[in-house]
């Protein structure tokens, strides 16, 4: 049940504009999608225990999710390349957790 709830939790996910469109566009608009990642990594983690490249992905969207935080991304004088590549390790990060919840 709890795998099921984190695959739907990351496919809404994937739907947010943060993770749709270009990361430039959007970088400073995505403070929600960011809190929602970073709330998600906990129970991720304890999902995917076990399972490397599972593993490996939450801790490389734990630490997109952290560098967006740490750089106040969500300003508008926030600097744009280091908050775009933040975004864009969750962006990568996002649809690898997404494989290891359904091949655990």
């Amino acid at each position: 049940m709890q795998a099921e709830r984190l695959l739907v939790k990351v496919r809404a996910l994937e739907a947010d504009q943060c993770q749709t469109v270009a990361a430039e566009r959007v970088v400073h608009d995505c403070a929600r999608y960011v809190a929602q990642v970073a709330i998600a990594t906990g129970d991720l983690r304890a999902q995917l225990a076990g399972n490397s490249a599972g593993l490996d992905a939450v801790q490389a969207l734990q630490a997109g999710a952290d560098a967006y935080q740490q750089n106040s991304c969500d300003a508008s004088d926030a600097p744009v390349p280091t908050c775009t590549q933040a975004l864009n390790a969750m962006r990568t990060a996002l649809p690898r957790v997404e494989t290891g919840l359904t091949t655990k």
